[in-house]
């Protein structure tokens, strides 16, 4: 149940790039909504902000109140900006705090959802616990999260905490996990990316702009060669050549 504690320099560098994409995108955001039931003028929170593009995206296309928090000052601060900027700053707001402990009453939120987020961290029971605990009675908990398709290697798990810190679960593993943190009508659906899909989404929460500039920003950081990032391209490249073979990812909900 538990995993690894984050690797903050896998964080740090995401923040300083601007690239907090998860698996799905767009594509995936949308089903999670559809998911949890979410409707106009609800109250949201989502854990884990990363760069604000699922904040924005249900304050525009669904016009809800959405509260996001992340472990991540940085990221806080960078989607904080990105709301602004869309003009959605005053349906929402954003703190750090983590998810084992969420700063908030109970039964506060019409739906709690996160997006790659619970992969990262430690305990995941807890987590769920409290995004249980926050959420209104009949209203729905939603992830989106890496998925493991069959058992993984040694070498895929190792990739996968020595680069991120994370330890993604399989269908089972998720739906289990909900289930014993108190919530009931558990549905979960897994999806099998690929390298052509998984560029797209990248695309699309992105934007080609968007793209362009934390494209440059990460080779700016290469020409500098920073011991932070020669130590971060040691442990990520090159990854294993079949991990797509295990890894998908799952949207999963259940109702309180």
């Amino acid at each position: 149940m538990n995993t690894p504690a984050k690797d903050s320099t896998y964080f740090s560098l995401q923040a300083m790039w601007g690239i907090t994409n998860h698996i799905g995108g767009l594509r995936a955001t949308r089903m999670l909504v559809r998911a949890c039931g979410i409707r106009e003028e609800d109250h949201v929170l989502v854990v884990g902000c990363g760069n604000g593009k699922t904040i924005i995206h249900l304050a525009k296309q669904h016009r809800c109140r959405v509260m996001s928090i992340d472990i991540s000052g940085d990221m806080v601060e960078l989607a904080r900006k990105r709301a602004a900027r869309e003009g959605v700053a005053g349906q929402t707001e954003f703190h750090v705090a983590d998810a084992q402990q969420l700063p908030f009453a109970d039964s506060e939120f019409d739906a709690v959802i996160c997006e790659s987020v619970n992969s990262f961290v430690p305990d995941k029971l807890k987590a769920m616990q409290e995004y249980h605990r926050v959420v209104r009675p009949g209203r729905r908990v939603g992830i989106n999260e890496v998925t493991w398709l069959q058992p993984p290697t040694p070498k895929i798990v190792d990739y996968f905490i020595d680069t991120m810190g994370a330890c993604p679960l399989d269908a089972e593993g998720w739906a289990d996990i909900l289930e014993t943190a108190g919530l009931g009508d558990v549905t979960r659906r897994v999806f099998r990316p690929n390298m052509l899909t998984m560029w797209y989404d990248e695309l699309q929460q992105m934007g080609i702009t968007g793209m362009f500039v934390s494209w440059a920003r990460f080779f700016l950081s290469l020409l500098k060669w920073s011991p932070e990032l020669r130590r971060f391209v040691r442990k990520t490249w090159p990854p294993p050549w079949n991990i797509l073979s295990y890894m998908g990812y799952g949207i999963y909900t259940g109702t309180k």
